[in-house]
């Protein structure tokens, strides 16, 4: 056993065959008071710094659950083999991949709403009640097919002839406003 100090209140003593013991609650300290380790009790050991604490090699183990009460900057790439989870808002302030055929993006806890893609080139919004789209306009690129029962409330304007392949019920009056209007009957029309 080293003592140090007057009273001899620090002491350094050689465990055999395991290594050195610094004793109780003492710390020690690099360049300043604000820089050291100890072990503030039996279960914690403290490793605190001013500014940063930087750990370099190869590999990090941590055989441990991690808490983090600050800011996370992850500068490579982060590779989980389980399922984080994050009880606070997570900001991705570029590109989102989600690189699995079967990835999944689920909303609420709900199975039943979730956005996927399905198949090569086919995107997925699934809501097992109702999907809504809010917007001044929604312009749609591409061809749309319904197969449940469109609600059209306010007013249906097509720019080119629409052609129903099944019955059209019409529940009101029909107008044809050109004074050219004709109804065809027939194939050959």
């Amino acid at each position: 056993t080293i003592q140090f100090g007057a009273d001899q209140d620090v002491t350094l003593t050689h465990v055999a065959d395991t290594g050195l013991l610094l004793n109780s609650t003492m710390a020690l300290q690099f360049n300043d008071a604000s820089q050291y380790i100890n072990a503030p009790s039996a279960t914690i050991l403290d490793i605190n710094a001013t500014d940063e604490i930087e750990l370099n090699a190869t590999l990090l183990d941590v055989n441990a659950n991690v808490e983090i009460s600050g800011t996370a900057a992850i500068v490579g790439v982060a590779t989980f083999t389980a399922t984080p989870v994050f009880s606070a808002d997570v900001t991705i302030e570029d590109d989102l991949f989600l690189d699995s055929d079967a990835a999944v993006l689920h909303l609420g806890g709900d199975s039943g709403t979730y956005i996927h893609q399905s198949a090569d080139g086919v995107l997925d919004l699934v809501s097992d009640t109702e999907l809504e789209l809010n917007a001044t306009t929604i312009d749609i690129n591409g061809n749309v097919e319904i197969s449940g029962t469109a609600a059209i409330v306010g007013v249906a304007t097509f720019t080119a002839t629409p052609v129903f392949s099944a019955d059209v019920t019409i529940e009101d009056d029909l107008f044809l406003d050109s004074d050219a209007a004709v109804i065809h009957l027939g194939e050959d029309g």
